[in-house]
């Protein structure tokens, strides 16, 4: 039944451009429709999947006047009970209770197990809407729209957490929605900033992990930068594709390739923490991927001229490549004590022997970790 849903959609979206391509997980797969106005499709989507119950949509405070009119606009022919909950979307706001504020809410509004949830927003709302999903009613329904090229580029595949003051993304779940829409009309309105932090996880995945180059990669960045969307949303396919061909090889990780996708994300996450979530996502990242792409080559795993040219892709996407001024190495080192893939005391680290080959570290001492952390402080 799943597949046939799968198909219905794919037949009746294809007259309208919308490309769609979709996660494996058995009877737990769901498309995924990259293309312009796919949103304004919702109604034809939601009649697909009989859905008619009523509908909540979270979103973040920002998004609300914005859109608004848009997603009704799309469901004015249903009929439906359309609800609107909105949060302030910001990372050091991903906790539990932001999520209780949402149970009791959804509750009053008599949102229950025939209801459908969309996620509208970036990163955070993607993950507090996907574990406020997963455990509402044991689950229900969900629908992805992410609206960031962040939350585009790194959408949670196969998973979704919520920070604590323990560490970031330490409480989650494992849970996919009934299908993801990845609208290239959202990313219009994006200032610059926006682009470039979305572009580390493009970078990441796409070029790091996927191992997928072409000798105009730093021309492919700058056009991005300065909205090239087609362009944009040829690589957020690619982010996506092999961000799902991991996950589907390891969905719960089990056999720990699901923990590949960590790759540059040690020293990010430390800088997340140290900060107080007050850096970018996408900007810290691109200070940690240097940072583990340098270890490698510290370590004689990878080319310095690999480490060279990533470096380069850094910065042609305007992302930085050294430690905040108010950041040192060993605040740096504290915060690794926190770290999701530390074992029995010892720091570990993703390293790459080459663009697309990635793999999980032995223990890696803290005067290695300091000698590349002080490379990096500005001068």
């Amino acid at each position: 039944m799943k597949k046939e849903i799968i198909n219905n959609v794919q037949d009746n979206l294809n007259q309208y451009g919308v490309i769609t391509e979709t996660a494996n997980f058995g009877d737990r797969s769901y498309p995924m429709l990259y293309g312009k106005n796919v949103v304004s499709k919702l109604d034809l989507i939601l009649d697909i999947y009989k859905f008619d119950s009523k509908i909540l949509i979270i979103t973040e405070d920002k998004l609300v006047s914005l859109f608004k009119d848009k997603i009704e606009d799309s469901l004015a022919s249903r009929k439906q009970d359309i609800n609107w909950l909105s949060v302030s979307g910001k990372e050091e706001d991903k906790n539990i209770d932001v999520i209780l504020n949402l149970y009791q809410s959804a509750s009053e509004l008599g949102i229950d197990k025939s209801s459908s949830v969309i996620a509208l927003g970036g990163g955070v709302i993607q993950d507090m809407v996907n574990y406020f999903a997963s455990t509402y009613n044991r689950g229900i329904k969900f629908i992805q729209i992410p609206t960031t090229v962040l939350s585009q580029a790194d959408i949670g595949i196969g998973g979704c957490a919520v920070n604590h003051p323990a560490g970031k993304s330490l409480i989650g779940q494992f849970y996919q929605p009934i299908l993801s829409i990845l609208d290239e009309e959202f990313l219009y309105s994006l200032p610059e900033s926006e682009i470039s932090s979305g572009l580390a996880e493009v970078i990441n995945k796409v070029v790091c992990l996927g191992g997928i180059h072409n000798e105009n990669i730093i021309k492919d960045m700058n056009d991005m930068v300065s909205g090239d969307y087609s362009k944009l949303m040829e690589y957020i396919r690619l982010s996506n594709k092999v961000k799902r061909e991991i996950i589907e090889n390891d969905e719960i990780g089990i056999n720990g390739g699901r923990l590949l996708l960590d790759w540059g994300h040690t020293v990010t996450h430390a800088l997340e923490r140290i900060l107080k979530y007050k850096i970018g996502h996408g900007f810290a990242l691109g200070i940690g991927m240097v940072s583990a792409a340098n270890l490698s080559v510290n370590m004689d795993i990878l080319a310095k001229d690999k480490s060279d040219l990533l470096k380069e892709i850094i910065i042609a996407a305007k992302l930085p490549t050294t430690l905040p001024k108010n950041v040192s190495a060993e605040d740096v080192i504290k915060s690794l004590d926190f770290d999701q893939k530390k074992l029995k005391g010892d720091t570990r680290f993703i390293l790459m022997k080459d663009f697309g080959k990635c793999f999980m570290s032995e223990s890696i001492s803290d005067e290695s970790i300091a000698k590349v952390l002080e490379d990096q402080i500005e001068n």
